[in-house]
């Protein structure tokens, strides 16, 4: 009798997977990603846990436009992984059984129809709550919005959003408008109140990423 493990992988393979390719993902479970018109690149990943003879399942999903990628490849170096995994999104969040809840509630799997079952449930809530919003945020006025909003709205409506520190989402809205329109005064005043919000002991990292934002403006 197959386990609830590979039970899930054959109910993902059946129902989740051709919808996604669908829609532009490529990839091989459990990670999926979408290159958009920019290069930007939005990704699909099923994490699961194996527990007592369940299988739990969650989505995580983020965006890493093309210039955050950059900005990740000079902090992280030789460390930096050769394709884009969630981890790297700059915009990072995750659905579960109960979205759009605030909770952090699992699907479970335990036998074959409730693979299916989940399966199911879980297309339904990317192509409600994931999906769509993905595809907003690979649009570089969408992206911006989403930035611009964040302290008010937490996040893309739906998801359970990754805690990002307001001195990094600051300079993520000056690499943002620093790419579409360069070196401005609303991108140096981004840039003084984000480096106003970086905690003392990475004020390095505040220089540099001062730095990268100006030579993305060049």
């Amino acid at each position: 009798m197959a386990g609830t493990a590979a039970l899930w992988r054959d109910a993902c393979k059946q129902i989740i997977v051709p919808a996604l390719r669908d829609r532009g993902y490529k990839g091989t479970a459990p990670t999926w990603r979408r290159t958009g018109d920019h290069d930007d690149v939005a990704v699909v990943n099923l994490q699961t846990s194996d527990r007592r003879g369940r299988t739990l399942v969650r989505a995580n999903l983020s965006v890493a436009p093309s210039w955050w990628l950059d900005w990740r490849r000079v902090e992280l170096g030789e460390g930096m992984p050769r394709t884009v995994t969630e981890p790297l999104g700059l915009i990072r969040g995750s659905l579960h059984s109960q979205s759009p809840a605030p909770t952090d509630s699992w699907w479970e799997v335990s036998d074959g129809s409730s693979a299916a079952a989940v399966a199911q449930h879980v297309l339904a809530t990317l192509r409600e709550y994931g999906l769509p919003r993905l595809e907003r945020l690979l649009v570089p006025e969408g992206l911006i919005e989403q930035l611009e909003t964040w302290d008010e709205r937490g996040g893309p409506d739906g998801w359970s959003v990754a805690p990002l520190h307001r001195s990094t989402r600051l300079y993520a809205r000056a690499m943002a408008r620093a790419h579409q329109q360069g070196l401005s005064a609303e991108v140096e005043d981004l840039l003084a109140k984000a480096w106003d919000e970086v905690p003392e002991s990475t004020r390095w990292r505040g220089d540099v990423l001062g730095d990268h934002v100006r030579g993305l403006a060049r």
